[in-house]
């Protein structure tokens, strides 16, 4: 992990759960990184809805990605096709502006 290290958590509610532990995990196992997390996981969203808000969170310019999409895209019928086009377009956006994306 790069010093200082910018950490977005874009996802769905599982993502908005995970996230703070995630962080405070982070933060034990390297307490010499100046880590700062962006929580962006939001209850009920989609990989549409991740791609809908993707552009604000291009401008925090992370240098760490993780994406936690797929429960409600499969639970509200987006289909397997265009779930991966949404991941994939997201994955292409945040590495264009040299983010590591996981």
């Amino acid at each position: 992990m790069e010093n200082p290290c910018k950490l977005l958590l874009l996802g769905d509610s599982i993502t908005r759960g995970y996230g703070p532990r995630l962080e405070g995990e982070l933060r034990a196992e390297y307490p010499e990184i100046n880590l700062s997390c962006i929580h962006a996981g939001i209850s009920g969203d989609t990989s549409r809805d991740g791609l809908l808000r993707i552009s604000k969170l291009l401008e925090e310019k992370p240098d760490v990605v993780v994406l936690g999409f797929g429960m409600n895209d499969w639970r509200k019928g987006v289909a397997k096709d265009e779930y991966k086009q949404n991941l994939v377009k997201m994955i292409d956006e945040f590495e264009n502006i040299g983010s590591k994306v996981a």
